[in-house]
Protein backbone atom coordinates (compact mmCIF):
# COMPACT_ATOMS: atom_id res chain seq x y z
CA UNK A 1 0.00 0.00 0.00
CA UNK A 2 1.09 3.67 -0.85
CA UNK A 3 2.82 5.59 2.08
CA UNK A 4 1.14 8.51 0.93
CA UNK A 5 -2.87 7.88 1.00
CA UNK A 6 -2.33 5.84 4.36
CA UNK A 7 -0.81 8.82 5.86
CA UNK A 8 -3.67 11.35 4.24
CA UNK A 9 -6.28 8.83 5.71
CA UNK A 10 -4.66 8.90 9.11
CA UNK A 11 -4.96 12.56 8.90
CA UNK A 12 -8.05 12.80 8.05
CA UNK A 13 -9.33 11.06 10.58
CA UNK A 14 -7.52 12.89 13.49
CA UNK A 15 -9.16 16.07 11.30
CA UNK A 16 -12.45 14.89 11.94
CA UNK A 17 -11.94 13.98 16.24
CA UNK A 18 -10.67 17.58 16.18
CA UNK A 19 -13.17 19.40 14.62
CA UNK A 20 -16.03 16.94 16.83
CA UNK A 21 -13.54 17.86 19.83
CA UNK A 22 -13.55 21.76 19.35
CA UNK A 23 -17.47 21.69 18.52
CA UNK A 24 -18.37 19.60 21.74
CA UNK A 25 -16.28 22.17 23.94
CA UNK A 26 -17.58 25.00 22.20
CA UNK A 27 -21.25 23.44 23.26
CA UNK A 28 -20.09 22.81 26.64
CA UNK A 29 -19.12 26.07 27.04
CA UNK A 30 -22.09 28.30 25.21
CA UNK A 31 -24.87 25.71 24.16
CA UNK A 32 -26.53 28.26 22.20
CA UNK A 33 -23.41 28.66 19.91
CA UNK A 34 -23.31 26.40 17.25
CA UNK A 35 -19.74 24.99 15.40
CA UNK A 36 -20.35 26.91 12.12
CA UNK A 37 -19.85 24.89 8.91
CA UNK A 38 -17.71 27.39 7.58
CA UNK A 39 -14.88 26.14 9.88
CA UNK A 40 -15.69 22.37 9.04
CA UNK A 41 -15.42 22.77 5.45
CA UNK A 42 -12.21 24.76 6.00
CA UNK A 43 -10.33 22.09 8.03
CA UNK A 44 -11.77 19.91 5.01
CA UNK A 45 -10.31 22.15 2.13
CA UNK A 46 -6.85 22.14 3.83
CA UNK A 47 -6.37 18.78 4.79
CA UNK A 48 -7.24 18.02 0.21
CA UNK A 49 -4.56 20.43 -0.26
CA UNK A 50 -2.53 18.58 1.73
CA UNK A 51 -3.66 15.22 0.13
CA UNK A 52 -3.09 16.97 -3.14
CA UNK A 53 0.22 18.20 -2.66
CA UNK A 54 1.14 14.56 -1.34
CA UNK A 55 0.05 12.61 -3.58
CA UNK A 56 1.64 14.73 -6.84
CA UNK A 57 5.11 14.20 -4.76
CA UNK A 58 4.46 10.36 -5.03
CA UNK A 59 5.13 11.00 -9.19
CA UNK A 60 8.62 11.89 -10.00
CA UNK A 61 9.15 14.44 -12.26
CA UNK A 62 12.58 14.01 -14.14
CA UNK A 63 13.54 10.59 -13.88
CA UNK A 64 17.36 9.77 -15.11
CA UNK A 65 18.04 7.66 -18.11
CA UNK A 66 18.89 4.29 -18.76
CA UNK A 67 22.36 3.83 -19.43
CA UNK A 68 23.99 0.90 -21.43
CA UNK A 69 27.82 -0.24 -21.82
CA UNK A 70 29.24 -3.24 -24.28
CA UNK A 71 31.75 -5.76 -23.26
CA UNK A 72 34.90 -4.70 -25.01
CA UNK A 73 35.42 -5.98 -28.42
CA UNK A 74 38.70 -6.19 -30.80
CA UNK A 75 40.93 -6.02 -27.93
CA UNK A 76 44.57 -5.40 -28.29
CA UNK A 77 48.12 -4.26 -26.87
CA UNK A 78 46.96 -0.61 -26.99
CA UNK A 79 43.62 -0.80 -27.57
CA UNK A 80 39.81 -2.03 -28.04
CA UNK A 81 36.50 -1.06 -29.09
CA UNK A 82 33.38 -0.11 -26.96
CA UNK A 83 29.90 0.68 -27.16
CA UNK A 84 26.88 2.32 -25.60
CA UNK A 85 23.68 3.80 -25.19
CA UNK A 86 21.13 6.17 -23.18
CA UNK A 87 17.16 5.20 -23.35
CA UNK A 88 15.14 8.29 -21.67
CA UNK A 89 12.94 7.53 -19.38
CA UNK A 90 10.57 10.57 -20.66
CA UNK A 91 10.47 13.66 -22.86
CA UNK A 92 11.59 16.03 -19.22
CA UNK A 93 14.78 14.16 -19.48
CA UNK A 94 17.33 16.17 -20.87
CA UNK A 95 21.23 14.95 -21.93
CA UNK A 96 23.84 17.32 -22.16
CA UNK A 97 26.57 15.16 -22.65
CA UNK A 98 26.83 11.49 -23.41
CA UNK A 99 30.22 9.11 -23.89
CA UNK A 100 32.54 6.65 -22.20
CA UNK A 101 34.37 7.08 -19.38
CA UNK A 102 37.59 4.59 -18.93
CA UNK A 103 40.46 4.56 -15.73
CA UNK A 104 42.79 1.60 -14.55
CA UNK A 105 40.89 1.92 -11.24
CA UNK A 106 37.69 0.33 -10.35
CA UNK A 107 36.10 3.65 -9.15
CA UNK A 108 36.63 5.68 -11.88
CA UNK A 109 38.54 8.04 -10.19
CA UNK A 110 40.53 10.23 -12.66
CA UNK A 111 38.72 8.40 -15.50
CA UNK A 112 39.63 9.75 -19.29
CA UNK A 113 36.48 10.74 -21.02
CA UNK A 114 35.90 10.86 -24.54
CA UNK A 115 32.42 12.45 -25.60
CA UNK A 116 30.21 10.88 -28.04
CA UNK A 117 29.66 13.29 -31.68
CA UNK A 118 26.86 15.28 -31.79
CA UNK A 119 25.65 12.39 -34.17
CA UNK A 120 25.82 9.61 -31.78
CA UNK A 121 24.47 11.42 -28.82
CA UNK A 122 21.24 12.63 -31.36
CA UNK A 123 20.72 8.55 -31.80
CA UNK A 124 21.66 7.71 -28.60
CA UNK A 125 24.46 5.37 -28.73
CA UNK A 126 28.48 5.27 -29.47
CA UNK A 127 31.34 3.22 -30.81
CA UNK A 128 34.54 4.05 -29.65
CA UNK A 129 38.15 2.74 -30.49
CA UNK A 130 40.14 3.17 -27.89
CA UNK A 131 44.01 3.47 -28.93
CA UNK A 132 47.26 4.63 -27.11
CA UNK A 133 46.73 2.56 -23.93
CA UNK A 134 49.26 0.15 -22.18
CA UNK A 135 49.91 -3.25 -22.94
CA UNK A 136 49.14 -6.16 -19.89
CA UNK A 137 46.85 -3.69 -17.86
CA UNK A 138 43.11 -4.15 -16.90
CA UNK A 139 40.71 -1.19 -17.60
CA UNK A 140 37.71 -0.35 -16.38
CA UNK A 141 34.29 1.85 -18.26
CA UNK A 142 31.16 2.79 -18.03
CA UNK A 143 28.55 5.17 -20.38
CA UNK A 144 27.55 8.51 -18.77
CA UNK A 145 25.32 11.05 -19.10
CA UNK A 146 25.16 14.47 -17.70
CA UNK A 147 22.27 16.74 -17.00
CA UNK A 148 22.26 19.92 -15.47
CA UNK A 149 24.92 19.15 -11.74
CA UNK A 150 24.06 15.70 -12.19
CA UNK A 151 25.81 12.86 -13.72
CA UNK A 152 24.74 9.38 -14.70
CA UNK A 153 27.18 5.74 -14.82
CA UNK A 154 25.85 2.59 -16.44
CA UNK A 155 27.09 -0.15 -14.76
CA UNK A 156 31.07 -0.41 -14.55
CA UNK A 157 32.50 -3.17 -16.95
CA UNK A 158 36.57 -4.26 -17.56
CA UNK A 159 38.65 -5.33 -20.06
CA UNK A 160 42.56 -6.10 -19.96
CA UNK A 161 44.66 -5.59 -22.89
CA UNK A 162 46.90 -8.08 -24.47
CA UNK A 163 50.46 -8.97 -23.84
CA UNK A 164 53.20 -8.15 -26.10
CA UNK A 165 52.47 -9.75 -29.74
CA UNK A 166 52.26 -10.00 -33.02
CA UNK A 167 51.97 -7.15 -35.06
CA UNK A 168 48.50 -5.40 -35.38
CA UNK A 169 46.97 -4.16 -38.82
CA UNK A 170 44.62 -2.01 -40.09
CA UNK A 171 41.82 -1.72 -42.75
CA UNK A 172 43.15 -1.98 -46.02
CA UNK A 173 42.61 0.10 -49.36
CA UNK A 174 43.31 -0.12 -53.07
CA UNK A 175 43.07 2.55 -55.35
CA UNK A 176 44.57 3.40 -58.75
CA UNK A 177 44.02 0.27 -60.31
CA UNK A 178 45.42 -0.19 -64.12
CA UNK A 179 45.73 -3.37 -66.35
CA UNK A 180 49.30 -4.03 -64.55
CA UNK A 181 49.48 -2.62 -61.48
CA UNK A 182 47.17 -1.08 -58.48
CA UNK A 183 48.12 1.12 -55.34
CA UNK A 184 47.59 -0.31 -52.14
CA UNK A 185 47.79 0.98 -48.38
CA UNK A 186 47.51 0.04 -44.95
CA UNK A 187 47.70 0.95 -41.38
CA UNK A 188 50.03 -0.34 -38.90
CA UNK A 189 47.81 -0.35 -35.73
CA UNK A 190 50.38 -1.82 -32.84
CA UNK A 191 54.00 -3.08 -33.50
CA UNK A 192 53.18 -5.44 -30.79
CA UNK A 193 55.84 -3.87 -28.44
CA UNK A 194 58.56 -5.22 -30.56
CA UNK A 195 60.37 -3.56 -33.80
CA UNK A 196 59.20 -4.58 -37.18
CA UNK A 197 61.54 -6.51 -39.47
CA UNK A 198 59.90 -6.65 -42.34
CA UNK A 199 56.60 -5.62 -43.83
CA UNK A 200 54.64 -5.06 -46.93
CA UNK A 201 52.00 -6.66 -48.94
CA UNK A 202 51.37 -10.52 -50.27
CA UNK A 203 49.45 -11.14 -53.15
CA UNK A 204 48.25 -14.06 -55.10
CA UNK A 205 45.49 -15.06 -57.72
CA UNK A 206 42.45 -15.41 -56.48
CA UNK A 207 40.02 -16.43 -59.13
CA UNK A 208 37.70 -17.40 -55.92
CA UNK A 209 37.79 -16.68 -52.52
CA UNK A 210 40.58 -17.47 -50.51
CA UNK A 211 41.65 -17.57 -46.31
CA UNK A 212 45.35 -19.05 -46.68
CA UNK A 213 46.66 -15.94 -47.95
CA UNK A 214 49.81 -16.14 -46.00
CA UNK A 215 54.16 -15.45 -46.04
CA UNK A 216 54.83 -17.95 -48.47
CA UNK A 217 53.17 -16.05 -51.40
CA UNK A 218 53.71 -13.53 -53.68
CA UNK A 219 55.42 -10.78 -51.44
CA UNK A 220 55.87 -6.82 -52.35
CA UNK A 221 58.19 -5.71 -49.37
CA UNK A 222 58.81 -2.30 -48.23
CA UNK A 223 62.05 -1.06 -47.33
CA UNK A 224 62.78 0.61 -44.12
CA UNK A 225 63.21 4.08 -45.70
CA UNK A 226 59.57 3.95 -46.60
CA UNK A 227 56.88 5.48 -44.23
CA UNK A 228 53.67 5.02 -45.44
CA UNK A 229 52.26 1.74 -45.52
CA UNK A 230 51.91 1.48 -49.00
CA UNK A 231 53.73 0.58 -52.38
CA UNK A 232 52.39 0.02 -55.79
CA UNK A 233 52.32 -3.28 -57.01
CA UNK A 234 53.42 -3.63 -60.62
CA UNK A 235 53.72 -6.99 -62.75
CA UNK A 236 50.15 -8.09 -63.04
CA UNK A 237 48.14 -9.64 -65.64
CA UNK A 238 45.29 -7.68 -67.59
CA UNK A 239 41.69 -8.50 -66.45
CA UNK A 240 43.05 -10.86 -63.49
CA UNK A 241 41.19 -11.11 -59.88
CA UNK A 242 43.66 -11.01 -57.37
CA UNK A 243 43.85 -11.41 -53.17
CA UNK A 244 45.88 -9.14 -51.16
CA UNK A 245 46.39 -8.68 -47.90
CA UNK A 246 48.97 -6.59 -45.58
CA UNK A 247 51.90 -8.37 -43.13
CA UNK A 248 54.30 -7.44 -41.08
CA UNK A 249 57.17 -9.85 -39.23
CA UNK A 250 58.45 -8.92 -35.79
CA UNK A 251 60.10 -11.01 -32.99
CA UNK A 252 57.20 -11.57 -31.11
CA UNK A 253 55.42 -13.10 -34.01
CA UNK A 254 53.07 -12.72 -37.74
CA UNK A 255 50.93 -9.83 -38.03
CA UNK A 256 48.20 -10.39 -40.96
CA UNK A 257 45.98 -7.89 -41.99
CA UNK A 258 42.27 -8.53 -43.76
CA UNK A 259 42.58 -10.15 -46.84
CA UNK A 260 40.84 -8.05 -50.02
CA UNK A 261 40.36 -8.69 -53.97
CA UNK A 262 40.99 -6.71 -56.85
CA UNK A 263 40.57 -6.94 -60.46
CA UNK A 264 43.23 -5.78 -62.56
CA UNK A 265 41.79 -3.35 -65.82
CA UNK A 266 41.39 -4.92 -69.50
CA UNK A 267 44.64 -2.95 -70.81
CA UNK A 268 44.63 -1.64 -74.64
CA UNK A 269 48.26 -1.47 -75.79
CA UNK A 270 48.59 1.60 -78.35
CA UNK A 271 50.08 0.36 -82.10
CA UNK A 272 52.44 2.41 -83.85
CA UNK A 273 53.64 2.84 -87.56
CA UNK A 274 56.97 1.97 -88.24
CA UNK A 275 59.67 5.04 -87.84
CA UNK A 276 59.92 7.19 -91.15
CA UNK A 277 63.60 8.83 -90.55
CA UNK A 278 66.19 11.49 -92.75
CA UNK A 279 69.17 12.84 -92.10
CA UNK A 280 69.10 17.19 -90.80
CA UNK A 281 71.88 19.30 -92.65
CA UNK A 282 73.61 18.86 -88.77
CA UNK A 283 75.88 16.43 -87.97
CA UNK A 284 74.51 13.59 -85.68
CA UNK A 285 71.03 15.02 -86.16
CA UNK A 286 68.07 12.49 -87.42
CA UNK A 287 64.22 13.80 -88.35
CA UNK A 288 62.10 10.84 -86.96
CA UNK A 289 58.24 10.61 -87.27
CA UNK A 290 55.12 8.03 -86.68
CA UNK A 291 51.78 8.21 -85.86
CA UNK A 292 48.95 5.96 -84.03
CA UNK A 293 47.14 3.53 -85.53
CA UNK A 294 44.83 2.63 -82.92
CA UNK A 295 43.62 2.99 -78.92
CA UNK A 296 40.89 2.72 -76.89
CA UNK A 297 42.12 5.46 -74.33
CA UNK A 298 43.80 8.80 -74.95
CA UNK A 299 47.01 8.73 -75.65
CA UNK A 300 48.75 11.13 -72.67
CA UNK A 301 52.25 11.43 -74.36
CA UNK A 302 53.94 10.29 -77.15
CA UNK A 303 57.94 10.64 -79.37
CA UNK A 304 61.02 8.21 -79.78
CA UNK A 305 63.49 6.10 -77.83
CA UNK A 306 66.55 5.25 -78.35
CA UNK A 307 69.59 3.67 -77.60
CA UNK A 308 73.47 2.22 -78.79
CA UNK A 309 72.62 -0.72 -76.40
CA UNK A 310 69.52 -2.09 -76.42
CA UNK A 311 67.84 -3.07 -79.50
CA UNK A 312 64.29 -2.62 -78.00
CA UNK A 313 64.59 0.53 -76.08
CA UNK A 314 61.81 1.90 -73.91
CA UNK A 315 61.25 5.32 -72.00
CA UNK A 316 63.95 4.58 -69.60
CA UNK A 317 66.41 4.64 -71.85
CA UNK A 318 66.77 8.24 -74.21
CA UNK A 319 63.39 9.61 -74.81
CA UNK A 320 62.46 12.69 -76.63
CA UNK A 321 58.48 13.83 -76.58
CA UNK A 322 57.09 14.71 -79.92
CA UNK A 323 55.30 17.30 -81.24
CA UNK A 324 52.09 16.78 -83.42
CA UNK A 325 49.05 14.37 -83.54
CA UNK A 326 48.36 11.06 -82.72
CA UNK A 327 47.49 10.84 -86.83
CA UNK A 328 50.92 12.00 -87.50
CA UNK A 329 53.71 13.26 -84.76
CA UNK A 330 57.50 14.24 -85.43
CA UNK A 331 60.80 14.94 -83.64
CA UNK A 332 64.29 15.57 -84.16
CA UNK A 333 67.11 13.36 -82.32
CA UNK A 334 70.17 15.00 -81.92
CA UNK A 335 73.85 13.99 -80.83
CA UNK A 336 73.82 10.47 -82.30
CA UNK A 337 77.17 8.81 -82.26
CA UNK A 338 78.72 8.14 -86.02
CA UNK A 339 80.50 5.02 -85.14
CA UNK A 340 78.12 3.17 -83.81
CA UNK A 341 74.03 1.83 -84.78
CA UNK A 342 71.70 3.93 -82.73
CA UNK A 343 68.25 1.51 -82.34
CA UNK A 344 65.12 3.73 -82.17
CA UNK A 345 61.24 2.99 -81.49
CA UNK A 346 58.07 5.22 -81.50
CA UNK A 347 56.06 5.15 -78.69
CA UNK A 348 52.90 6.38 -76.99
CA UNK A 349 51.65 5.30 -73.31
CA UNK A 350 48.07 5.92 -71.52
CA UNK A 351 46.75 5.76 -68.08
CA UNK A 352 47.29 1.80 -68.81
CA UNK A 353 50.56 1.04 -70.70
CA UNK A 354 53.18 2.33 -73.35
CA UNK A 355 52.85 1.20 -76.97
CA UNK A 356 55.68 0.64 -79.14
CA UNK A 357 56.89 0.33 -82.74
CA UNK A 358 59.07 -1.62 -84.49
CA UNK A 359 62.71 -1.07 -83.80
CA UNK A 360 64.21 1.07 -86.68
CA UNK A 361 68.23 0.96 -87.03
CA UNK A 362 70.57 4.51 -88.04
CA UNK A 363 73.57 3.57 -89.25
CA UNK A 364 75.21 6.95 -89.87
CA UNK A 365 77.39 5.53 -92.83
CA UNK A 366 74.84 4.84 -94.75
CA UNK A 367 73.03 7.54 -94.48
CA UNK A 368 75.76 10.30 -93.92
CA UNK A 369 78.74 11.08 -97.29
CA UNK A 370 81.34 13.26 -95.44
CA UNK A 371 83.28 15.83 -97.60
CA UNK A 372 86.46 15.66 -99.68
CA UNK A 373 89.05 18.42 -100.35
CA UNK A 374 91.90 17.59 -102.85
CA UNK A 375 95.39 18.14 -101.83
CA UNK A 376 97.21 21.01 -102.36
CA UNK A 377 98.78 22.77 -105.23
CA UNK A 378 101.54 25.70 -104.64
CA UNK A 379 103.25 27.90 -105.82
CA UNK A 380 106.64 30.15 -105.36
CA UNK A 381 107.37 33.77 -105.35
CA UNK A 382 110.71 33.80 -106.41
CA UNK A 383 113.78 34.86 -104.54
CA UNK A 384 112.10 37.90 -102.91
CA UNK A 385 109.52 36.17 -100.98
CA UNK A 386 110.84 33.06 -100.16
CA UNK A 387 109.10 33.22 -96.63
CA UNK A 388 105.76 32.93 -98.94
CA UNK A 389 104.22 29.89 -100.79
CA UNK A 390 100.31 30.58 -102.64
CA UNK A 391 98.66 27.13 -102.18
CA UNK A 392 95.22 25.99 -104.04
CA UNK A 393 92.88 23.37 -103.37
CA UNK A 394 89.63 22.39 -104.69
CA UNK A 395 86.51 20.95 -102.71
CA UNK A 396 86.05 17.62 -104.48
CA UNK A 397 82.91 16.73 -102.54
CA UNK A 398 80.71 18.19 -100.48
CA UNK A 399 78.87 15.79 -98.67
CA UNK A 400 75.27 15.98 -96.66
CA UNK A 401 76.34 19.05 -94.67
CA UNK A 402 76.37 22.69 -95.72
CA UNK A 403 80.34 23.98 -95.96
CA UNK A 404 80.73 26.10 -92.72
CA UNK A 405 84.60 27.29 -93.73
CA UNK A 406 87.58 25.78 -95.13
CA UNK A 407 91.25 27.00 -95.29
CA UNK A 408 95.08 25.58 -94.62
CA UNK A 409 96.72 25.13 -91.63
CA UNK A 410 100.65 24.55 -91.79
CA UNK A 411 103.15 23.58 -89.17
CA UNK A 412 106.72 22.55 -88.53
CA UNK A 413 106.55 20.50 -85.74
CA UNK A 414 103.29 18.28 -86.93
CA UNK A 415 102.91 16.21 -89.60
CA UNK A 416 99.37 15.95 -89.73
CA UNK A 417 98.75 19.41 -88.40
CA UNK A 418 95.31 20.33 -87.42
CA UNK A 419 93.08 23.66 -86.66
CA UNK A 420 92.73 24.55 -83.24
CA UNK A 421 96.15 23.18 -82.38
CA UNK A 422 98.28 24.59 -85.33
CA UNK A 423 98.63 27.90 -87.57
CA UNK A 424 95.63 28.21 -90.23
CA UNK A 425 94.10 30.18 -92.48
CA UNK A 426 90.68 30.48 -92.35
CA UNK A 427 89.11 31.31 -95.71
CA UNK A 428 84.90 31.63 -96.45
CA UNK A 429 84.05 28.79 -99.12
CA UNK A 430 81.11 27.84 -101.15
CA UNK A 431 80.33 24.26 -102.18
CA UNK A 432 82.50 22.82 -104.91
CA UNK A 433 84.91 25.60 -106.03
CA UNK A 434 88.77 26.02 -105.75
CA UNK A 435 90.21 28.03 -102.94
CA UNK A 436 93.74 29.25 -102.66
CA UNK A 437 95.61 32.09 -100.57
CA UNK A 438 99.15 33.04 -99.56
CA UNK A 439 100.92 31.91 -96.35
CA UNK A 440 103.73 33.90 -95.32
CA UNK A 441 106.10 33.37 -92.32
CA UNK A 442 107.16 29.78 -93.70
CA UNK A 443 110.27 28.50 -92.09
CA UNK A 444 113.20 28.05 -95.06
CA UNK A 445 115.55 25.94 -93.15
CA UNK A 446 112.86 23.24 -92.26
CA UNK A 447 109.70 21.29 -93.64
CA UNK A 448 106.94 22.90 -93.44
CA UNK A 449 103.49 20.62 -92.97
CA UNK A 450 100.49 22.24 -95.19
CA UNK A 451 97.42 20.65 -95.69
CA UNK A 452 94.09 22.05 -97.12
CA UNK A 453 90.52 21.98 -94.81
CA UNK A 454 86.92 22.08 -94.98
CA UNK A 455 84.58 22.62 -91.81
CA UNK A 456 80.91 21.06 -91.67
CA UNK A 457 79.10 20.60 -88.59
CA UNK A 458 80.49 17.12 -88.68
CA UNK A 459 83.89 18.20 -87.94
CA UNK A 460 87.25 19.14 -90.11
CA UNK A 461 88.06 17.44 -93.09
CA UNK A 462 91.55 17.26 -94.15
CA UNK A 463 93.10 16.94 -97.66
CA UNK A 464 96.58 15.25 -98.07
CA UNK A 465 99.60 16.70 -96.29
CA UNK A 466 101.98 19.25 -98.66
CA UNK A 467 105.41 19.53 -97.46
CA UNK A 468 107.31 22.54 -98.36
CA UNK A 469 111.15 22.86 -97.47
CA UNK A 470 112.57 26.33 -99.23
CA UNK A 471 115.85 24.57 -99.97
CA UNK A 472 114.15 21.99 -101.99
CA UNK A 473 112.81 24.59 -104.38
CA UNK A 474 114.64 25.75 -107.68
CA UNK A 475 115.07 29.71 -108.10
CA UNK A 476 114.50 32.12 -110.73
CA UNK A 477 115.96 35.33 -111.06
CA UNK A 478 114.19 37.51 -114.06
CA UNK A 479 116.57 39.20 -116.70
CA UNK A 480 116.16 42.40 -118.70
CA UNK A 481 114.95 41.96 -122.05
CA UNK A 482 117.32 42.41 -124.80
CA UNK A 483 117.09 42.50 -128.50
CA UNK A 484 113.71 45.02 -127.89
CA UNK A 485 112.64 45.95 -131.41
CA UNK A 486 109.27 47.14 -132.74
CA UNK A 487 108.11 43.45 -133.00
CA UNK A 488 110.42 41.53 -131.19
CA UNK A 489 112.50 40.73 -127.68
CA UNK A 490 114.19 38.29 -126.32
CA UNK A 491 113.57 37.29 -122.55
CA UNK A 492 116.27 36.40 -120.02
CA UNK A 493 116.40 34.41 -116.60
CA UNK A 494 118.80 32.32 -114.32
CA UNK A 495 117.76 28.92 -113.09
CA UNK A 496 118.93 27.53 -109.59
CA UNK A 497 117.92 23.47 -109.51
CA UNK A 498 118.60 22.59 -106.36
CA UNK A 499 116.70 19.38 -105.82
CA UNK A 500 113.74 19.65 -108.13
CA UNK A 501 112.44 17.93 -110.84
CA UNK A 502 112.36 20.14 -113.52
CA UNK A 503 109.11 19.15 -116.00
CA UNK A 504 108.76 22.70 -117.39
CA UNK A 505 110.17 25.80 -117.84
CA UNK A 506 109.51 29.00 -119.87
CA UNK A 507 108.10 32.67 -119.99
CA UNK A 508 104.54 34.02 -118.98
CA UNK A 509 103.65 37.21 -120.63
CA UNK A 510 101.16 40.11 -120.98
CA UNK A 511 100.43 43.23 -122.46
CA UNK A 512 97.93 44.03 -119.78
CA UNK A 513 98.23 42.07 -116.79
CA UNK A 514 100.97 42.98 -114.88
CA UNK A 515 101.33 39.89 -112.71
CA UNK A 516 101.25 37.35 -115.74
CA UNK A 517 99.66 33.63 -115.34
CA UNK A 518 98.59 31.13 -116.93
CA UNK A 519 95.65 32.47 -118.53
CA UNK A 520 98.11 34.62 -120.33
CA UNK A 521 100.40 33.80 -122.93
CA UNK A 522 102.66 30.99 -122.11
CA UNK A 523 106.51 31.19 -123.95
CA UNK A 524 107.68 27.77 -123.78
CA UNK A 525 111.68 27.83 -123.17
CA UNK A 526 114.31 25.23 -122.98
CA UNK A 527 116.76 25.33 -119.84
CA UNK A 528 120.32 25.51 -121.04
CA UNK A 529 122.23 24.69 -118.32
CA UNK A 530 121.46 27.13 -115.26
CA UNK A 531 120.02 30.05 -118.45
CA UNK A 532 116.68 30.40 -119.50
CA UNK A 533 115.90 32.43 -122.53
CA UNK A 534 113.14 33.11 -125.39
CA UNK A 535 112.59 34.76 -128.25
CA UNK A 536 109.02 36.64 -128.72
CA UNK A 537 108.10 38.03 -132.12
CA UNK A 538 105.02 39.54 -133.97
CA UNK A 539 104.81 41.94 -131.09
CA UNK A 540 103.36 45.37 -130.91
CA UNK A 541 105.38 48.59 -131.34
CA UNK A 542 105.57 51.32 -129.08
CA UNK A 543 103.37 48.46 -126.32
CA UNK A 544 104.67 47.70 -122.90
CA UNK A 545 104.96 44.24 -122.02
CA UNK A 546 105.00 42.38 -118.71
CA UNK A 547 106.68 39.03 -117.95
CA UNK A 548 107.95 37.01 -115.49
CA UNK A 549 110.04 33.22 -116.03
CA UNK A 550 108.12 30.16 -114.09
CA UNK A 551 109.56 26.26 -113.57
CA UNK A 552 106.89 23.84 -113.13
CA UNK A 553 108.62 20.59 -111.34
CA UNK A 554 107.76 18.04 -109.08
CA UNK A 555 106.99 19.97 -105.97
CA UNK A 556 104.87 22.82 -107.69
CA UNK A 557 105.54 26.03 -109.55
CA UNK A 558 108.31 28.44 -109.21
CA UNK A 559 107.90 31.96 -110.60
CA UNK A 560 110.61 34.85 -111.04
CA UNK A 561 109.53 38.56 -110.32
CA UNK A 562 107.98 39.73 -112.89
CA UNK A 563 109.27 42.52 -114.97
CA UNK A 564 108.43 45.06 -118.11
CA UNK A 565 110.15 45.98 -121.81
CA UNK A 566 108.24 48.60 -124.42
CA UNK A 567 109.08 47.40 -127.72
CA UNK A 568 110.30 50.49 -130.01
CA UNK A 569 108.30 52.28 -132.43
CA UNK A 570 107.92 52.02 -136.34
CA UNK A 571 111.04 53.49 -138.05
CA UNK A 572 110.72 57.10 -140.11
CA UNK A 573 113.23 57.63 -142.73
CA UNK A 574 114.34 60.54 -140.52
CA UNK A 575 114.73 59.24 -137.57
CA UNK A 576 118.23 57.40 -136.85
CA UNK A 577 119.15 55.30 -133.57
CA UNK A 578 122.32 54.05 -131.65
CA UNK A 579 122.84 50.84 -130.61
CA UNK A 580 120.92 50.42 -127.84
CA UNK A 581 117.92 51.17 -130.69
CA UNK A 582 117.14 54.84 -129.13
CA UNK A 583 116.44 57.37 -130.85
CA UNK A 584 119.13 59.91 -131.76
Amino acid sequence: MDVFPTFFIVLWIIMCIFVAEINTFVLHMNPRHKFKPQISALCLLLLAVLFVACEADTVPFNLPPTLTVSEATDIYRKGATISGTYTKANENVGVETFGLLYATNSLLGDADTIFATPDQKRWGEYTIKLSNLTPSTTYYYATFTTSGNSIVNSDIKQFRTADNSAPQLGELTISDVTGYSFEVSSELLDDGGSDISLRGFLIRKAPTDITDLNIQDTQFNLGDDVKDFSTTITGLEENTRYAVRAYAVSSAGLGYGEIRYVVTGQVYIPALTAVSANITDKAGELNVSSSVTNTELPILERGFVYSTESSEPTINNNKVVATGSNTSFSATLKGLPSDVPVYIRAYAYTTDVVGYSETYTYVASEWVVLPEVSGITASSHGEDKDDQLRVSAEIIRQGSYSIIDGGFVFSTESSEPVVGKNQYMNLTLHSNVSFSTTISGLLQDRTNYIRAYVHTSAGYFYGDVFEYRQSDWPVLTTLDATNVWENTARLNATLERRYSSIEECGFLGSPTNSAPSFSDSIIIANAAANALSAYLDELTPDTKYYYRPFVRHAKGVTYGVTSSFTTTRVKVEHETYDEDNVIR
